[in-house]
Formats: C-alpha cells, sequence, structure tokens
C-alpha cells in the first residue's frame, strides 16, 4: 500500500465540503469519495511543532519541535519522523514541496523542495508529485506533497469569485472593508491550492497506483488570521481531515473527535506494521471501518514558541474547549501573528476586544484533566517557563512583526 500525504499551510477547515465560501471543487470530490473528519483538531496551532506531532504521533513538546525549525528548533528524534520509520521498513520515501520539520537534512529518498511564490511554488510543487508519480517509481510508497498555500502573502483577491463586501464571514474575520478584503486574498489562495492539489490527484488516476494509494489530506492549523493561527480557539486547532482509502467505502462525514496524532497508528495499522513504542495517539480504522463512532473522549493541544514566547496548553472535549495561559501577559503576542490589515485593525481596537477574557466551559473539570495530561506527557512547562534551546532565533514578545530583528535570547521572560 502505497501513502500520498497531502497537506496545505495555514488551511484550517476552509474548504467548501466543510461549509466554507471557499470554491475547492477539487477537494470536494476527494472527500465526497472519502472519510471527511469534521471534528479533527491538530496538535499545536503554529507550524513545526502541529507537523512534528502528525509525523511522529506524539505531542509536540515530547518532539522537542517547541517552536519554529526555521528559527531554530529541531526534532529530539528524527528518526521518529513518519517518512524515516516508513523508510526503515521498505517503503520508498518522497517529498514534493514544502516540510516544516528540518532545516537540514530530510528522511526522504527523492526530493523535489521548490521555491518561489506561493503561487509558482505550488504550481511547481504538483509538476513535481504528477512527474513522480508517472515515472513508475518504486514500491510500495509514501509521497509528501506540501502546498505552501494559503499561507501569506495572499495573492491579489479574485473579486469576481469573492466579491468582499458578499462574503460571509467566519467569526474570526471582523466585518471591516480591509478585513473582508483581506478575507478574500485569502480565499482566492486556498482556491489556487486546490487546483494544484487536483493535479496530482488527478495524475496519481491516471497512474498505475490509484488502486493501492492510501490518500491523506489534512493542514497543520488554522488560518493566518488573529484569533485562530498560534491560538488554543476552535479556529486555530480546527483542521480539514480527509481519508481515502481504496479497500474501504467512503463518501460520509464523520464528527468523532480525532487528533492529529492519530494519524500515524492508523497508518501503521491499515499498513500491517507494527506500532513504535512513543506513539501517543489512537488508530482511527474503527471510524474508517464504520465500526465504532468515537475513539477518544478529549484531545489535547499546546502552544510554546511561535515567532516570540506565549505558553499555553488546552484541551478540546465534544462539547468543551478549555485553554490555560501560563504567563499574565497584559496585551496580546503581537509578533505571533501574521502582518495583514486584519491584524492592524486588531491592534487598534481597545484592549477588551484585542484581549479578550477566556471563555471556559466547566473550568474545573476541565483544568484538572488538562493537568493530569500534562503529568503523564511529562510537559516541562509544569515546572515553570520553558527555555529556548541556544542559537533559537525569537522576537521579544513586546513586539508587533515576527519581521522584525530577532534575538538570541538568554532567558525567556
Amino acid at each position: 500500500m502505497n501513502i500520498l500525504y497531502l497537506h496545505a499551510h495555514d488551511l484550517g477547515r476552509e474548504l467548501g465540503c466543510y461549509g466554507s465560501p471557499a470554491r475547492t471543487p477539487q477537494l470536494d470530490a476527494l472527500a465526497a469519495r472519502a472519510i471527511r473528519f469534521d471534528r479533527a483538531y491538530c496538535a499545536a496551532p503554529t507550524c513545526s511543532p502541529s507537523r512534528a506531532a502528525l509525523l511522529t504521533g506524539q505531542w509536540p513538546h515530547e518532539t522537542g519541535m517547541l517552536g519554529l525549525a526555521h528559527r531554530g528548533f529541531s526534532l529530539a528524534h528524527p528518526e521518529r519522523h513518519l517518512a524515516a520509520w516508513l523508510r526503515s521498513h521498505g517503503w520508498h520515501t518522497a517529498l514534493c514541496g514544502i516540510q516544516h520539520e528540518f532545516s537540514g537534512a530530510v528522511p526522504y529518498d527523492h526530493v523535489a523542495a521548490t521555491s518561489g511564490t506561493a503561487g509558482t511554488r505550488d504550481r511547481s510543487t504538483a509538476e513535481a508529485a504528477r512527474a513522480f508519480l508517472e515515472a513508475s517509481p518504486p514500491r510500495p510508497f509514501f509521497l509528501s506533497c506540501g502546498f505552501f498555500g494559503p499561507h501569506r502573502e495572499f495573492p491579489e483577491p479574485d473579486l469576481a469569485a469573492y466579491p468582499p463586501a458578499a462574503l460571509p464571514l467566519p467569526e474570526w474575520v471582523p466585518d471591516d472593508p480591509a478585513c473582508r478584503r483581506d478575507y478574500s486574498g485569502f480565499l482566492t489562495a486556498v482556491s489556487r491550492m486546490d487546483h494544484e492539489a487536483g493535479r496530482v490527484l488527478a495524475a496519481l488516476e491516471r497512474s498505475r497506483h490509484a488502486a493501492d494509494t492510501l490518500i491523506v489530506f489534512t493542514t497543520d492549523h488554522g488560518p493566518a488570521f488573529p484569533g485562530a493561527k498560534c491560538q488554543l480557539t476552535e479556529a486555530g486547532l480546527g483542521v480539514a481531515l480527509v481519508i481515502a482509502d481504496p479497500g474501504r467505502p467512503g463518501g460520509r462525514g464523520c464528527d468523532a473527535l480525532v487528533s492529529h496524532v492519530d494519524i500515524f497508528p492508523t497508518l501503521c495499522d491499515r499498513l500491517g506494521l507494527r506500532h513504535p513504542a512513543w506513539l501517543r495517539g489512537t488508530s482511527l480504522l474503527p471510524l474508517l471501518d464504520g465500526a465504532a463512532t468515537a475513539v477518544r473522549a478529549a484531545t489535547f493541544a499546546e502552544v510554546s514558541y511561535h515567532a516570540a514566547y506565549e505558553p499555553q496548553r488546552g484541551i478540546v472535549t465534544r462539547d468543551a474547549l478549555h485553554v490555560r495561559r501560563f504567563d499574565a501577559r497584559p496585551r496580546p503576542v503581537f509578533p505571533n501573528i501574521d502582518d495583514s490589515p486584519t491584524k492592524d485593525w486588531f491592534a487598534r481596537q481597545p484592549r477588551a476586544v484585542a484581549c479578550p477574557a477566556l471563555h471556559d466551559n466547566a473550568a474545573h473539570d476541565l483544568a484538572a484533566r488538562l493537568e493530569e495530561w500534562m503529568r503523564q506527557a511529562a510537559d516541562p512547562l509544569l515546572a515553570g517557563p520553558v527555555p529556548a534551546p541556544p542559537g533559537v532565533r525569537l522576537n521579544a514578545p513586546d513586539g508587533y512583526s515576527p519581521a522584525a530583528a530577532p534575538q538570541q535570547p538568554k532567558h525567556v521572560r
């Protein structure tokens, strides 16, 4: 069995099949013949920690990836990465496009990483994946196809497809002309990513591998807007997750609570491989088979570092989200919000809007369950502020833009 791992950047659940106004016919068609998970969550709403959790089956702090790979954080055990582990079990591993877990050598036999603007990069990513699939690659293979979009910077909005004044807005986009245009640009980027994903899926269908290739499509975390990316909110943690298994019937949604850490054990079971001892997730195979309606009662998520330090931990259940912040900052950590017109609007608002009180459902019970998970997972945050490794580049939490000159902190404030 081959694996095609398709992943977008900063997408959240902004696909048509999830009720978004985004026009995504290619991925909607995939979901129509697959299992669409409607309550899937990442383990961290920030890029490298989220991807590290998904691709090792561990919680982010256990992987060593407490922050961003390109800023100096790294996996403590790179051999636990899914590509490395599958390669050690005989899979040919290939990377087309982006990854955000390594800043140096990667555990892939074939690499076609790409550069350029978001549009040209994703076009070349799709072309590289097409070429790989049509070139009779060794079997079985694991192909990671990573799209840059819809990460910022967004393209110019497609005003015909997404007229800003007429768009239905999610709760994390303010009803302001500049913010509406910003969201229109985001939706334009989503549609472009969908088009390139469709080219890869079409190439797979044309190849001789479609009948024995399992497809996983997901994203790292929520969109790059205030209140979403880098925040333990529904908008920050909720992710699209679509699994198409040629050996199982699809065409349905699944509202079971699931986590990115569940993907690794699911693939183990599907491929007939033992579960390595480090896995924290739960196999989704009973959900794919229709033999169960739930596999977990809660999932967890965390933030330590993004551009700056912002320690948070959270628990998600079927009907509640509880978050604990481990600092007492009087204002948002603006370097952890991508620069944008929506961020500028957000920063101009009174403190009650820019830094709202946490909404806490059943705090006592959930707080106790969260702390118990932190203890079981040996979370270093329980002992106090988590120091950054030597050489890591960070922004000051009191700054504004992540593009400002980074620092090499001697301690965490």
